[in-house]
């Protein structure tokens, strides 16, 4: 008998406890390291890669329509670029704007997102409320499609929309990759799947990445920084710049920056253009007004996303 796990998605088996989908009899309905994560926040075995070439191939020979989640923090090249490979009809669904601050309007995000990434489809944001999963539900009932894939960055919130909308048991947590494999559910006489995130973490410390989670609504943070001076984030990632210069960051706020005087020389330089944002994947973005050079430490090229700032840019 092939059992999948109601948490997870992974087919359940008995035979060896060291792999997925592992039960002790599969009259269980949650594998252990769902039953861990649901029940002791065991975070050791949350984190399993899924190839995102292989997920995008399994959806682009389906029939349907996708929901791509992003949260807001992770709006950055390649999170859009996983996006546009979706063949199937689409809308991009934003989550986590309970963190925006006042600052920032939805119109602005959603202009934004149309002009520097050239998204057409519809565009919908997410809170945590039941006014969110409802507009979901509306939207899901409407469509002609009886098939919706729920898919897109990891740890966007697929999940926990769909715990709420349709009072599920997924297995949620702030690590990512918890959905394991699809996971079908039923919404009317809709069919809604549920699918891995696709992951571009790079961050290899748990404790940061469960840090780094949006928890409550962002307070941007303006840091003056002198030509001689270099941030550091977490005690793991050096920026220093080749001029004065004046940046806003938006981040979790829990996540720790301080400034250091103190120049790396083995750092990979960028280019700055006027006016930019600069995502820093898994740990949120920062804006600067003035054209520079930025010299980065601790991270890698694939991890940073330079774009014009959503703040700054001007509409036709």
């Amino acid at each position: 008998m092939i059992k999948i796990c109601r948490g997870c998605g992974i087919k359940l088996q008995t035979q060896n406890k060291e792999e997925k989908g592992y039960v002790k009899d599969l009259s269980m309905d949650y594998c252990m390291r769902c039953f861990r994560l649901i029940h002791y926040q065991d975070y050791d075995k949350a984190y399993y890669e899924k190839d995102p070439e292989a997920i995008l191939k399994k959806i682009n020979n389906q029939k349907g329509k996708v929901y791509f989640f992003i949260d807001f923090l992770n709006l950055h090249e390649e999170a859009i670029s996983f996006y546009h490979q979706i063949k199937l009809p689409k809308i991009l669904i934003i989550t986590k704007i309970d963190g925006i601050p006042q600052n920032i309007s939805l119109a602005k995000i959603e202009n934004w997102c149309k002009k520097i990434y050239h998204i057409k489809e519809k565009i919908l944001f997410v809170r945590n409320s039941r006014t969110s999963g409802k507009k979901i539900i509306e939207e899901i009932t409407s469509e002609k499609e009886e098939k919706i894939f729920f898919m897109g960055i990891t740890n966007a919130g697929k999940s926990s929309l769909l715990n709420q909308i349709l009072e599920e048991g997924l297995t949620t947590s702030p690590m990512p990759n918890t959905t394991l494999d699809w996971i079908e559910l039923n919404c009317g006489t809709h069919k809604i799947y549920d699918t891995p995130g696709l992951s571009y973490h790079y961050i290899e410390n748990q404790a940061l990445i469960r840090k780094a989670n949006i928890k409550s609504k962002i307070k941007p943070m303006t840091i003056p920084l002198k030509k001689e001076g270099t941030l550091l984030i977490e005690n793991e990632i050096f920026l220093s710049f080749d001029r004065d210069i004046k940046m806003t960051w938006y981040k979790e706020n829990q996540i720790t920056i301080k400034k250091i005087y103190e120049k790396k020389e083995e750092s990979t330089s960028y280019h700055i253009p006027e006016n930019s944002m600069i995502f820093l994947k898994g740990l949120g973005f920062f804006e600067i007004k003035e054209s520079c050079k930025m010299k980065v430490l601790g991270l890698k090229e694939e991890n940073i996303s330079i774009v014009p700032s959503f703040l700054e840019v001007r509409y036709e």
